[in-house]
């Protein structure tokens, strides 16, 4: 039979704290700042907003990483550190303290929590944790008090309005706030939702991208649109990009009705053979059937160069790619 591990007195401590919200509050001013994450941990666990509306703005470390604490946060608690973050922004007015230049959303910083959080807290200096993320110094954006960096990971239906309320958020913050979103993956979400998220982020932040998706030309020519925008994209993977196999099936049945249509032509061709005149005019219609068949296909297949030359005209573009995987690529 396991033991529990007794809670550490820290911990204690901080449960005490927030028992009394304006106390806890007030006496933040005067808060070790190794006091900080585990303070925050305790008011996330227990969904206690005014705490963490008030630590956001007492933040004694340059980096929050909220996303290796919270992989999707709840809105309750994305609502109290915008709150916070906002209320500073919009006075330009910091408090002594403050030092937080970046919010990451990401699942990167895992590390941070359990340097503060752990034994090893007592050897640790108040601003080593965390080192300041910066965006790529190619990209073409205001500097800003605050930058948010967010992963784009389409593998959730509830991460589109995750994402939304994100960039609404920074949009509503312009000049003050800088969304950065290096890596962009998508997995089986129809791309009206990721097309929805693309065009709220700057898209030349982005440096690593991921499509697992079983997509047509259309829909693979639209996001190439996205795609040359990227100018600073390194990594590239496509897999298992595909026509639909909805297509194949009205292919199989175009084929089947071809060969209906083909019979029923063959015992129409015996009972017209009677008359010359008859004869003329059947393969008159054959031949004008044949030749509307024919430039539909033509038709179809430029429309299919275009999309896969609107593709490849993009790719061109990535002028820093490094890395480029395909996997199963029908559609060369």
């Amino acid at each position: 039979m396991s033991i529990r591990t007794p809670p550490t007195l820290l911990w204690l401590a901080g449960e005490s704290l927030l028992r009394d919200q304006a106390s806890a509050i007030a006496a933040l001013e005067y808060l070790p700042a190794k006091l900080f994450p585990l303070l925050f941990i305790q008011a996330c666990r227990r969904r206690i907003p005014e705490p963490l509306t008030a630590m956001v703005q007492a933040w004694p470390f340059p980096v929050l990483p909220l996303g290796s604490l919270m992989r999707m946060p709840p809105v309750m608690v994305l609502q109290a550190v915008f709150e916070g973050l906002g209320f500073l922004l919009d006075q330009q007015v910091c408090p002594r303290r403050w030092k937080l230049r970046v919010l990451d959303l990401r699942t990167t910083g895992a590390n941070f929590w359990r340097m503060w959080c752990g034994d090893s807290t007592r050897n640790c200096s108040p601003m080593g944790p965390v080192a300041v993320q910066s965006s790529s110094p190619n990209m073409e954006h205001s500097l800003a008090p605050l930058e948010v960096f967010l992963d784009l990971n389409f593998s959730e239906m509830d991460g589109v309005k995750f994402f939304m309320y994100i960039i609404q958020w920074a949009q509503q913050k312009e000049g003050l706030v800088h969304l950065c979103c290096k890596a962009l993956r998508i997995y089986e979400v129809p791309f009206q939702r990721v097309r929805r998220v693309l065009g709220g982020v700057q898209l030349d932040c982005i440096q690593e991208v991921e499509v697992n998706c079983t997509w047509d030309l259309p829909t693979l020519g639209t996001f190439a649109r996205y795609l040359g925008q990227m100018s600073n994209l390194q990594s590239l993977a496509l897999c298992h990009i595909k026509v639909l196999a909805e297509e194949e099936d009205e292919e199989e049945e175009m084929e089947e009705e071809e060969e209906v249509q083909e019979e029923e032509e063959e015992e129409e061709q015996k009972k017209m053979k009677q008359a010359v005149e008859e004869e003329y005019l059947w393969k008159r219609e054959e031949e004008e059937q044949e030749w509307e068949e024919e430039e539909e296909w033509e038709r179809e297949e430029q429309e299919k160069q275009r999309y896969f030359s609107q593709f490849l005209s993009q790719m061109l573009r990535l002028g820093h790619l490094k890395k480029l995987y395909l996997e199963s690529p029908s559609f060369l």
